[in-house]
């Protein structure tokens, strides 16, 4: 045998779609050795036309031992090189080769799209004992446009709508969990796979691509971290809801696009996404009717019942979970003026219940809206109801049984209730309440009793009594605007380890109550225009350690602070004067933890928008501005031209201390809680209280406002650290959603104090963050800032 010769000789085959080869002799002549004999001989096809995008094609290496001498061995085969786009199926090869025999190495060119693409994939072997290498250039072309497909990110315990998968790996974002069925604990313990979906694109990267669904109703965002593009959703947009997915004859069918920049990358068939059952609602009014009893029928999938029109009936109480129900297209369900012994026009006794669309009481002697005696996992979005003045729209019972845990509130607008949120008791644990707007209460807005670890986030509530009243432990309270009430504006009760950021209170009788705190952050709040008191501390008669931090503003108040008890210490306020000196700038708070900036002498008569004097273009009922309350309809209390418009009473300023209170007769006023763009007190002010907040601009580095060390860490019982100055944005798979501004988490910049931090679209508005304390921040910004 001559030495330095390879004793193999190899043919390569790309094969075409359908994994047969078309030879071509197109024989590359190898390195000649002493022996003419013994030489490499390579045989590879052209593939027939490029290969679409997500389509595959296979190729096969030969391999031949050429060897003469029979005791001449081949084994212990192993490649190298291959990528995303280059697989490794398998081959027939045995262990060793011997002398004549043959053998076939399969691979697979997944097509990521249009170009050439070609990489050089290594064979190594041994021969006899000594090790050899060989390189094999392989190339193959791809093209657009393909044909996609829509697959469910959780199969298995995900599939349906309204069914839940745990998510028990927070470092790692919602569809990257594992597909568990739910154990989890928390609002976002588990994951609501019925608005996961993902699609394969296969691209290389998501550079330059945009997806388009149908029905435009899912966020989506692009994935190549794993070396090919995928598209995730995260859920539905803010716009859409359940009501949006389906008509009464049952779920619509849906597709996406991709595109390249105005390439179209592929597209999915149309089709239906879920396997839910969608039925009518049971029709149970008038006369015998008795409250309905919801279930699924056997199937194992929750079923979806929806209401097509308006109609009044004697109510539904659930007896399976995973039920929905929904009103479609402005429907509107109502509870009968007589409803005997029944007192929920919805009970809720089941885990996963989703209730979505418009619901009144108004008329009738029914209790409670909405009802939860048991249960968690719960979604109520989307949620318009209307009262009478003398119940309340959502109760919760259950007691430590758990009537409602571990649930989301999004977008949920209630007004004409003697309470909105009533009685959320030692049941309301781990939830998040988000985008709340509650008017016209007779009794409490937002009624948490006892409860536990929960979150509200951009909350506004006017006209009405007390505002928002919080009993329990580890609440939080970022983003909210209360005015117009006779009592107090916000009332924290028997409260420990609870953090309030970014609020203003304005024309209250009382702006807030602390009734025997415990750790309380309280950080970035305005009360200004109140009948009686600006901040009021009753002392739990130990050290409660109250911590007022960024800036507190004042004006208009009679008693500026007050401490209603012995002092003793941890009352974070001083009496009276609330700081030492009660001085405009003044920041010392002897013996206290307080650091607050004190603004005072502040009005708030030109800050908002204020009540309003041209007809609003999205109501139907008003003439510039007012209307009779008696001719006010369920639609015109909630449809106007933005969420921070409400009814209330027609007294024109919001410094005059009569607007406190709903509007129950007469003629009725819409107000716009926005800020307009001339204030000077509470826009753009959140840096210190008195000086206007750095300019924001887009592709800039950040406001010093929103430095990673203009921070506030609070006195929870697990400490967290936050921007004074930003919101967390909710349901973006990032972050807890809890509204504070933490690590890694998206942001929005508040320059404002209260609900309103500016409108427009924010997602092409961003600045470049600086890593203090808090770290890893994407920031962005309304680009719109008052009116």
């Amino acid at each position: 045998m001559f030495q330095g010769i390879d004793r193999i000789s190899v043919l390569l085959c790309l094969a075409t779609l359908v994994n047969s080869c078309n030879l071509v002799d197109n024989r590359i002549k190898g390195h000649l050795g002493r022996d003419p004999y013994e030489k490499a001989v390579f045989v590879q096809s052209n593939l027939e036309g490029p290969i679409p995008l997500l389509q595959s094609a296979i190729v096969k290496i030969e391999v031949k031992n050429h060897s003469r001498t029979p005791s001449d061995l081949l084994s212990g085969f192993s490649w190298s090189g291959l990528n995303s786009i280059w697989e490794y199926i398998g081959s027939n090869c045995p262990s060793t080769l011997a002398v004549n025999d043959s053998c076939q190495f399969e691979f697979r060119f997944h097509s990521p799209g249009e170009g050439i693409y070609q990489t050089e994939i290594n064979l190594t072997y041994l021969e006899n004992d000594v090790v050899k290498t060989r390189s094999f250039s392989l190339s193959a072309e791809g093209s657009f446009p393909g044909a996609g497909l829509i697959e469910k990110v959780f199969p298995i315990n995900g599939a349906h709508w309204n069914s839940y998968v745990s998510y028990d790996d927070q470092s790692k974002r919602p569809n990257q969990q594992d597909d568990e069925a739910c154990t989890g604990v928390g609002y976002l313990g588990c994951v609501h796979g019925g608005e996961r979906f993902k699609i394969k694109v296969g691209t290389l990267s998501c550079e330059g691509l945009s997806l388009v669904e149908e029905l435009g109703a899912f966020q989506w965002y692009c994935d190549d971290s794993l070396g090919l593009a995928y598209f995730y959703s995260t859920g539905l947009k803010p716009s859409k809801g359940l009501g949006d997915l389906i008509d009464s004859s049952g779920w619509l069918s849906n597709k996406v696009t991709v595109y390249k920049e105005s390439s179209t990358v592929l597209t999915t068939e149309l089709s239906t996404w879920w396997d839910n059952s969608v039925v009518p609602l049971p029709d149970n009014s008038g006369g015998a009717g008795a409250q309905q009893l919801l279930d699924n029928n056997g199937e194992s999938a929750g079923r979806v019942f929806f209401l097509a029109s308006d109609r009044s009936s004697k109510g539904y109480v659930t007896g399976d979970g995973g039920i929905s129900i929904v009103t479609l297209n402005g429907a509107i369900l109502k509870a009968e003026a007589a409803m005997g012994a029944i007192t929920d026009l919805i009970k809720v006794g089941s885990d996963r219940i989703w209730i979505e669309g418009n619901y009144s009481t108004e008329g009738s002697n029914v209790v409670y809206g909405i009802h939860f005696s048991l249960g968690n996992f719960h979604r109520v979005r989307r949620v318009k109801m209307k009262g009478d003045g003398d119940d309340a729209a959502i109760f919760a019972s259950g007691g430590f049984l758990g009537g409602f845990t571990d649930s989301i509130v999004n977008q949920v607008e209630i007004s004409r209730f003697s309470y909105g949120f009533r009685n959320m008791s030692f049941s309301a644990r781990r939830n998040l309440f988000n985008e709340i707007k509650v008017n016209q209460i007779g009794t409490v807005g937002i009624d948490l009793y006892d409860a536990t670890d929960n979150a509200l986030t951009h909350i506004l509530v006017n006209s009405g009594n007390t505002g928002i009243l919080l009993r329990g432990s580890l609440t939080k309270l970022v983003g909210y605007t209360v005015t117009m009430v006779s009592n107090t504006g916000v009332d924290y009760y028997l409260q420990s380890y609870f953090t309030s950021l970014l609020g203003i209170i304005a024309n209250a009788g009382r702006g807030i109550q602390l009734d025997r705190p415990v750790n309380a952050t309280i950080s970035n709040f305005g009360i200004v225009h109140a009948t009686n008191i600006g901040v009021d501390v009753y002392p739990t008669g130990g050290d409660e350690q109250t911590k007022i931090s960024g800036a507190l503003l004042t004006g208009n108040v009679p008693v500026l602070c007050q401490i209603s008890g012995v002092p003793d210490g941890g009352e974070g306020i001083i009496a009276n004067t609330c700081t030492d000196t009660g001085t405009e700038g003044s920041s010392s708070y002897s013996g206290m933890l307080s650091t607050a900036r004190l603004g005072i002498n502040r009005s708030l008569e030109t800050s908002f928008v204020g009540s309003i004097a041209s007809d609003d273009t999205a109501n139907g009922v008003d003439v510039t501005g007012s209307a009779s309350f008696g001719g006010i309809s369920f639609y015109d209390w909630f449809h106007f031209e933005n969420w921070f418009r409400s009814w209330g009473k027609d007294y024109g300023l919001i410094s005059n201390l009569s607007a406190q209170n709903a509007c129950s007769s007469g003629t009725c006023r819409i107000w716009d809680f926005r800020l307009s763009a001339s204030d000077s007190l509470i826009r753009n002010r959140t840096g210190d209280g008195a000086n206007a907040n750095s300019p924001f601009v887009n592709g800039g580095t950040c406001p010093s406002e929103v430095d990673g060390n203009r921070v506030e860490t609070n006195q929870s019982s697990t400490p967290e650290t936050y921007l004074l100055n930003a919101i967390e944005i909710a349901f973006d798979d990032y972050g807890d959603d809890d509204g504070l501004c933490e690590s890694n988490e998206s942001c929005l910049y508040a320059p404002n104090f209260g609900a309103y931090q500016g409108h427009g679209d924010y997602s092409t508005n961003s600045c470049i963050f600086q890593d203090g304390l808090v770290s890893g921040v994407k920031m962005f910004a309304y680009p719109i800032n008052g009116i």
